[in-house]
This record gives C-alpha cells, structure tokens and sequence, in this order.
C-alpha cells in the first residue's frame, strides 16, 4: 500500500497527522538544532508547549533524531567557552543579508 501511495504522490511522502508532504531534513549539526530548540522554548515561541513535545515535534518535521537527554544537551551548551554559536551565526548572516553588517 505504501508503494502505491508513493505511486499517486509522484514519490513524495503522502501528507499525514499535519507535516507537510515533504520532509526538509536538517543539515546543520544536532547541537545546532538543539540550540535553536532551546532558544524557541526559553522565548516560548510555540506558547506554553512542553520542551520535550517541542523537541518530537521538530524531530519529525526535520527528519532527525536528537539526544532523548535534553537536560544533558542543556548542560553541555551551558558550559562551552561560547555558549550560542550557531544562533550568533545565524544573526550575523541575517545582518549581513540586510546589509547591516559588512565582511
């Protein structure tokens, strides 16, 4: 049957439970993605979502399975030399692409 349904949706994954046709799968590194998951949760940018429900959610719309142990990643960020690098990096390019920011 899953054959058939590839067959009728030109080989996309068919549309379920509320995730888009097709999967975007996340290239950056887990750590970034955790990153990024621990900013939207601490500014609750989904509302008054647990951070683990937050976490499966992204994993199934980003095709990737993360660490089950969120306190530890948590932990781990907390303790590096710079602790947001990749959210510092997403910043600087936005700026850059908005022309606020020259290199």
């Amino acid at each position: 049957m899953q054959e058939i349904e590839l067959l009728n949706t030109n080989g996309l994954t068919p549309f379920h439970f509320g995730f888009p046709a097709t999967k975007l799968t996340w290239k950056g590194t887990k750590t970034e993605l955790m990153e990024q998951i621990y900013s939207w949760d601490s500014d609750n940018s989904f509302g008054d979502v647990p951070l683990t429900q937050l976490s499966d959610y992204i994993q199934k719309v980003f095709n990737i399975q993360l660490d089950k142990n969120l306190s530890r990643s948590f932990s781990d960020m907390k303790i590096r030399n710079v602790p947001t690098p990749f959210l510092d990096n997403l910043k600087n390019a936005l700026l850059k692409r908005m022309g606020r920011k020259s290199e």
